[in-house]
């Protein structure tokens, strides 16, 4: 499992630990990692840095790397830059640009994360539609999407018709707790 979350890039940090408490915490990491062990989910996950949303999303992973103990990466996690920019890098090379977005649409489980931090362009729109609608047609497969913006303007950023899609089969959490980091870094 842990070789199949490192195939996949997921961070290490995360893949290693998971030292988060909290009720909310851990209820949404129970709900979100029950959705995708059943397939076809489509989550997003918003709220503050710290609040431990990449970790959740790793323990998902797990849950549906044990599921598939014989396939060699059944969750891809990239952050919507490093996706766009492997699109794009593809698009120059063999593969082109159907090529890259396969590799995001054939895991079980695909981690969108840092999703604020995409340029919001009408390519990268018209990617991101693209990709969620091949994973939505698919039911077994999962997305879960991470953003630090606040609900509406994930929303926004989203689309209407990710986020109809999200409506339909998924949920849109946010993680409204106290960042973890920062509880760290005062000795909490």
């Amino acid at each position: 499992m842990i070789g199949q979350l490192r195939r996949g890039k997921f961070p290490q940090r995360h893949i290693e630990r998971n030292d988060h408490i909290g009720q909310g915490w851990l209820d949404v990491c129970a709900d979100v990692s029950q959705r995708v062990e059943k397939g076809g989910a489509l989550i997003v996950l918003c709220g503050p840095r710290g609040t431990g949303k990449t970790q959740i999303v790793t323990e998902a992973a797990s849950v549906v790397c044990a599921q598939y103990p014989n396939d060699d990466m059944p969750c891809v996690y990239e952050t919507a830059i490093g996706a766009f920019v492997g699109i794009r890098a593809a698009m120059k090379g063999d593969a082109g640009e159907e090529g890259a977005v396969k590799r995001l649409v054939l895991p079980q489980l695909l981690v969108i994360d840092d999703f604020q931090d995409r340029g919001e362009t009408e390519w990268e729109d018209r990617i991101l539609t693209h990709v969620i609608d091949r994973r939505y047609q698919e039911p077994s497969k999962s997305t879960l999407i991470v953003t630090n913006l606040e609900p509406r303007a994930a929303a926004d950023s989203l689309g209407p018709s990710v986020m109809d899609r999200a409506r339909e089969c998924g949920k849109f959490i946010e993680c409204k707790w106290a960042s973890f980091r920062s509880a760290a870094r005062n000795g909490a």
